[in-house]
């Protein structure tokens, strides 16, 4: 009873704070005059699609565990017990419907804000947002990136870390969700996972609006500073189709994409221009973060993945390297705030042993390091 109890607050909680933000988006694109394109569950196929073989996958690896390595005497006993315990419990079923819900309100809402985030604010700060690059490097940073690892097979290297950062981004989600006993953890991370998209994705990207290198020349009056850039991308690109190679810099054709929807005011999954703060970054220096709550190798090396999404937002035309910088002190304090909201409530981790709650733990004792 007590588990169930932990549960449905940390349900109401983080719903709560979905609501809130999907009924905030409603009104704000109410007073815009673009309610119409209000789309809250345009992220349901992928959400459920994304649920369904992830579940796929546990269970099979579930049922191969059982037969191959435990073996024991009746596995059929066995795998219905584990499923009434570990699936069909009430506080099992509420702790992963709540992020499937988070996600649906979370992904819905955030898009179709972004989309809109040109009619609240326009475009204003990339010029500023160049001149901090310059002004901090001592000269466009992608020129940097370049020098070192502007040959074809770093910059494609560079692509596919950058595109992996979805899959990792949802393995981080569904990681926390199978994890009964980490309730305290799981519970931080959800908090600050949804405040990071609602605070960098949306808050601060309409009050810093900007739209990235990759567009300064289609918004920003006069030379082209980023010219060369994209010019250099294009020609890799068409270089690496000369050879025959079925992969590409998607990454050109996707930036192409979306400026489309932009400026036809259409509908793509995953739409919408914003460049400050890089969310690609934040979401990975959060998952570093929270990673080092678990294990220091994990920690250190998704420190190192942070920092190549860094270099690859910047390197692929995507954000200005400043971009990258601002996320890092707000990720960090959205981790801490989550943290505090979260032993302020009294959520405790759950010994799945006994089914008890445990005693809260320090953030840093959640689990041991390696």
């Amino acid at each position: 009873m007590r588990s169930i109890h932990h549960e449905l607050r940390i349900g109401a909680l983080i719903l709560a704070l979905l609501g809130a933000y999907a009924l905030s988006v409603w009104l704000a694109l109410d007073s815009a005059g673009q309610v119409h394109a209000f789309n809250l569950f345009g992220y349901s196929s992928l959400v459920a699609g994304t649920w369904a073989i992830a579940a796929c996958l546990v269970f099979i690896a579930y049922a191969l565990d059982l037969t191959l390595r435990q073996r024991p005497a009746r596995p059929l006993q066995i795998m219905i017990a584990d499923i009434r315990r570990e699936i069909l419990s009430p506080d099992r079923l509420v702790m992963r419907a709540v992020p499937f819900i988070m996600l649906l309100l979370l992904m819905g809402s955030f898009t179709t804000f972004k989309s809109a985030i040109p009619f609240f604010k326009p475009f204003a700060y990339d010029t500023l947002f160049m001149e901090w690059d310059r002004l901090i490097f001592g000269t466009d940073p992608w020129r940097l990136t370049h020098r070192w690892l502007g040959d074809t097979l770093p910059t494609m290297v560079i692509q596919q870390a950058y595109n992996f950062w979805f899959f990792l981004m949802w393995v981080s989600v569904i990681y926390v969700v199978m994890r009964a006993d980490f309730r305290r953890f799981r519970t931080q991370y959800l908090i600050a996972f949804a405040l990071t998209w609602i605070g960098l994705g949306s808050l601060m990207a309409v009050m810093l609006s900007s739209a990235g290198p990759c567009y300064y020349g289609r918004i920003v009056p006069g030379p082209d500073v980023y010219a060369p850039l994209m010019a250099k991308l294009k020609s890799m690109d068409a270089a690496i189709i000369a050879s025959g190679s079925p992969f590409r810099l998607f990454a050109l054709e996707i930036q192409e994409d979306l400026w489309k929807a932009y400026v036809h005011r259409g509908e793509m999954l995953g739409g919408g221009i914003s460049a400050m703060p890089s969310l690609h970054v934040g979401v990975s220096i959060l998952m570093a973060r929270a990673a080092l709550e678990l294990n220091t190798r994990l920690g250190v090396v998704l420190s190192l993945y942070a920092l190549i999404i860094w270099v690859g937002s910047v390197h692929l035309g995507w954000h200005y390297a400043v971009d990258g910088l601002v996320a890092l002190p707000a990720v960090m304090i959205i981790w801490g705030l989550a943290g505090r909201l979260v032993d302020w409530l009294g959520i405790t981790d759950l010994d799945t042993r006994t089914n008890r709650c445990l005693d809260p733990l320090p953030s840093s004792a959640t689990v041991p390091a390696e």
